[in-house]
């Protein structure tokens, strides 16, 4: 998984193209399907498609994935309190 993403072809690849999408083992195990990262895949044409409606509320959903994201293993072991 993560060794392609430190591959050098890859690296390049991805330097290239319109945008990628990125497939995490750790959301497969979940039974998460697709396993998309959402946080770490990447459209370059996104903004040329997408409505500015569709394009804001895709930068929130990110943002909140985010910050759920940097509190997730507080809160599966019960220990985020909000505040």
């Amino acid at each position: 998984e993560q060794d392609s993403m430190n591959d050098p072809v890859a690296d390049e690849v991805r330097s290239l193209i319109d945008g990628h999408i990125v497939l995490t083992r750790r959301l497969a195990e979940r039974g998460h399907y697709p396993a998309i990262d959402v946080l770490a895949s990447l459209s370059r044409t996104m903004s040329n498609v997408a409505t500015r409606e569709h394009s804001r509320d895709a930068t929130q959903l990110r943002r909140m994935m985010s910050a759920w994201q940097q509190v997730e293993m507080l809160i599966r072991l019960g220990e985020y309190h909000s505040g």
